[in-house]
């Protein structure tokens, strides 16, 4: 999500408002998921709680891609947010290898995209 939510942002003020309604497209889906599957006690609480999470994981992945930033900072976001289940645990080898490919994955998405640079 994050990726292409980066990639629409690239596009200017029409990019930034398809990211939006492509974003509440996915959030109003995760509703209609955790609902389905009989989660309804404290729904609201939670989807605030989840979005919560999101956006500070943009936040993280943004800020790795800074001129400033080192090549390790996005390779420890992705883990810590995406393969770690409480940020403690530190990626073997192979992990790492996945992640790089996965940033290397991600560097058609824009010109400017810094993702190729820290790889």
């Amino acid at each position: 999500m994050w990726l292409s939510l980066r990639r629409l942002k690239a596009e200017g003020k029409e990019g930034v408002e398809l990211g939006q309604y492509v974003y509440e497209i996915y959030n109003h889906d995760v509703e209609l998921r955790v609902s389905k599957a009989g989660v309804n006690l404290l729904l609201t609480k939670w989807m605030k709680e989840l979005e919560k999470i999101f956006y500070g994981n943009i936040v993280a992945y943004d800020a790795a891609l800074l001129p400033e930033a080192t090549r390790v900072e996005l390779t420890e976001v992705i883990w810590r947010n995406i393969f770690s289940d409480d940020g403690t645990s530190k990626p073997d080898a192979a992990a790492l290898r996945t992640i790089k490919k996965l940033c290397f994955l991600g560097t058609s998405c824009s010109p400017h995209c810094r993702i190729a640079h820290l790889i």
